[in-house]
């Protein structure tokens, strides 16, 4: 990863021949799919929470049992996804010739709907923290709700808008 891809993730705009200089794809596909994994694990573990809940007889409970459940369950399927990222991508990338990982990692970068779903849950994390210290909260509960709300942010407006 260069110079280049960092510049793309911030959302500067790139000519060809920048987007095409792309030294390490391997690097980049696996940031690519440990990020996604990762989203994967909290969106999923945030969202069973409340599910469970009701499920066990619990749905009575106040909001803050909710909150703590959805945050226990989103640490849990992150912690899992953190687990999980290498070994999907090493068996989704090993099968791979350098060309076509190439070709993969150009395609993640000029794919502006998946930039800007990444972009705003990173960004999401940031107001989270700043939302969870404002509130007196745990920051880890702020930047994984962040994290996650700035992800469903992401995919949502963008369903709505362009990227179908």
């Amino acid at each position: 990863m260069g110079c280049n891809f960092l510049k793309n993730c911030l959302g500067a705009r790139l000519d060809d021949t920048q987007l095409c200089d792309i030294p390490h794809c391997r690097l980049e596909l696996a940031t690519h799919i440990g990020l996604k994994v990762l989203q994967t694990g909290a969106v999923l573990g945030v969202m069973s929470a409340p599910l469970n809940l009701v499920l066990s007889g619990n749905a009575g409970s106040p909001l803050c049992a909710y909150r703590q459940k959805a945050y226990e369950y989103g640490r849990n399927g992150l912690a899992l996804g953190a687990l999980a990222a290498p070994l999907i991508y090493w068996v989704y990338a090993r099968q791979f010739t350098d060309e076509e990982c190439y070709n993969r990692a150009y395609r993640l970068r000029i794919n502006r709907c998946t930039l800007t779903t990444d972009r705003l849950s990173a960004l999401g994390v940031g107001v989270g923290i700043g939302t969870a210290y404002y509130l007196g909260e745990k920051l880890s509960q702020g930047a994984l709700f962040g994290f996650v709300g700035g992800w469903l942010l992401g995919e949502s407006m963008l369903k709505v808008l362009t990227c179908q």
